[in-house]
């Protein structure tokens, strides 16, 4: 342990010298490290677990219905797994060309059977 901690205070007083002598090597060993934590946090930090999905319920029976209740409600740990933009299937086909889901759930028509 003692060698460690000599190892380790050696390393901080070496970098601390080149930091005093060298500006560019601490903008580097520090701010790089800062800008991908803030990029990071920025793409995945945001919007939790809610995936922009369509939703398209073509059955009228009960089974059909559940599952498009199950598919509502699902939670993750910190938001909803989906966040349902359309149910309308022409919408959807649409949006999931542009680019702006994520997927497209479509319930048919004869999910009951």
């Amino acid at each position: 342990m003692r060698i460690f901690l000599y190892q380790t205070w050696g390393m901080i007083t070496k970098d601390l010298r080149q930091w005093r002598r060298d500006r560019q090597a601490m903008i580097g060993a520090l701010a790089l490290p800062l800008v991908l934590m803030i990029f990071a946090a920025i793409l995945f930090g945001f919007g939790g677990d809610e995936w922009p999905i369509g939703l398209v319920v073509e059955g009228n029976g009960p089974e059909a219905q559940r599952m498009a209740h199950t598919i509502e409600n699902l939670q993750g740990d910190i938001s909803p797994y989906f966040r349902i933009i359309t149910r309308d299937a022409a919408t959807a086909k649409e949006l999931i060309e542009a680019g702006r889901l994520h997927m497209v759930i479509t319930i048919p028509s004869d999910f009951d059977t």
